[in-house]
């Protein structure tokens, strides 16, 4: 079956505490895309995961207001 689960996680790929998601889904490649915070971004905590469905980019998006960068996912539906 597919899934994403996207949003806000307030975590990285690599936190521990998101260890029971990252363990059961695909993260996509690691890169920049940082979105935290938006005024000068330094972690990518806004996530894009996926089983089924493989996520093959994340990009960082121009500020909106928000304290955090908006994301886009690149998903390839298998």
């Amino acid at each position: 079956r597919r899934l994403l689960v996207v949003g806000d996680l307030n975590g990285t790929v690599q936190d521990r505490g998101l260890g029971p998601l990252t363990s059961r889904l695909d993260a996509p490649p690691t890169g920049f895309a940082f979105s935290w915070p938006a005024g000068l971004p330094v972690a990518r905590i806004d996530q894009v995961l996926g089983r089924g469905a493989e996520v093959t980019e994340v990009s960082a998006r121009e500020a909106t207001g928000s304290d955090h960068l908006p994301v886009l996912g690149r998903v390839l539906l298998r």
